[in-house]
């Protein structure tokens, strides 16, 4: 297992191929909107994207950036990640991976393992459904809280 840091930059042509790709028009709210997606570790709401778009792009709404990732993710370009927090948090890494979520403070670190990859669905699976893809959520304390729990 290896802990994924999938932060990184990506430039206006790039993003335009991946909106071509998933059938969206490329403007550049929408750039912004998806490089702050991308280039975060933390798995942001809208309300965390907006907040850091909102400083170099004054006239963004809300609502402007909830639409967008809602659109992001109907068309495949990000995922929705619900660990049962208050808000719906997104996930720009559309690689194979899994998710540690902290039970404590909420926070939602990626990872790779081959083990899990390797994970086959049961039989009983095909009677409820067609599953497209296997995702693990392990729960837990995170290390920051586990030290804090502790002291």
């Amino acid at each position: 297992m290896k802990a994924c840091m999938h932060k990184r930059k990506i430039g206006f042509a790039e993003f335009a191929g991946i909106c071509r790709n998933h059938g969206l028009k490329s403007t550049q709210q929408r750039f912004e909107i998806y490089s702050e997606l991308i280039g975060s570790t933390e798995h942001p709401d809208a309300e965390s994207v907006y907040t850091a778009i909102r400083k170099r792009m004054p006239s963004l709404s809300f609502d402007t950036v909830y639409r967008a990732m809602r659109t992001f993710e109907e068309k495949g370009a990000i995922s929705r990640v619900s660990p049962g927090l208050e808000r719906t948090r997104y996930d720009a890494n559309m690689e194979p991976h899994h998710h540690f979520i902290c039970g404590k403070c909420g926070t939602i670190k990626d990872f790779y393992s081959e083990e899990f990859n390797r994970i086959s669905t049961p039989m009983e699976i095909d009677e409820l459904g067609k599953a497209e893809y296997v995702h693990v959520e392990v729960r837990g304390l995170c290390n920051k809280c586990r030290k804090s729990k502790l002291t």
